[in-house]
């Protein structure tokens, strides 16, 4: 005995196991077959309208900045002077080594510096101890697609495995 039933009914089953499903696992995949977050899209996306994190528009110039793991992000400081920049990078180098007493140069190529880029350096694992002050100096030279880093170490004491981080307004 073969069971019809109606288009109508047959309409209302597949809204109804849609809803249920959604609800059950609360995860839709746009192409793709296993979504793993509340909306997963395996491509490309295209917003032509604002972005709205914790449905906050933003403003011009604005930095979108992560809060971490399960927070959404947030609207931060906006850039100044931002007709003067026309590019923004950073980056990392390291690991070195520089004995005391010692003046080393690390070149870094990097094909958007101009000599009229600035330069600015920062170590993330200094090591700890008494105020370097002048002990311990780094100079940007800004050169047509390199950048030559100038480091002195007058500290007393050798200095192992250190990076530094640089960001480039170019």
């Amino acid at each position: 005995m073969k069971t019809v039933i109606s288009r109508k009914t047959a309409v209302f089953i597949f809204i109804f196991a849609c809803f249920f499903l959604s609800e059950a696992h609360a995860q839709v995949g746009i192409n793709t077959t296993s979504p793993t977050e509340t909306l997963h899209v395996n491509g490309n996306v295209r917003i032509d309208g604002a972005l709205m994190p914790g449905n906050q528009a933003g403003g011009v110039d604005k930095i979108l900045v992560s809060k971490g793991t399960s927070a959404p992000p947030s609207w931060g400081p906006g850039f100044l002077n931002t007709s003067q920049i026309t590019s923004i990078g950073k980056y990392f180098v390291g690991p070195f080594n520089i004995a005391n007493a010692t003046y080393l140069t690390i070149d870094v190529a990097d094909t958007n510096v101009t000599t009229s880029s600035t330069i600015y350096v920062t170590y993330p694992n200094l090591p700890s101890g008494p105020a370097y002050g002048y002990s311990f100096t780094t100079f940007a030279e800004a050169q047509t697609g390199n950048i030559r880093f100038h480091i002195i170490n007058d500290t007393g004491g050798n200095l192992m495995n250190l990076q530094f981080s640089y960001v480039a307004l170019y």
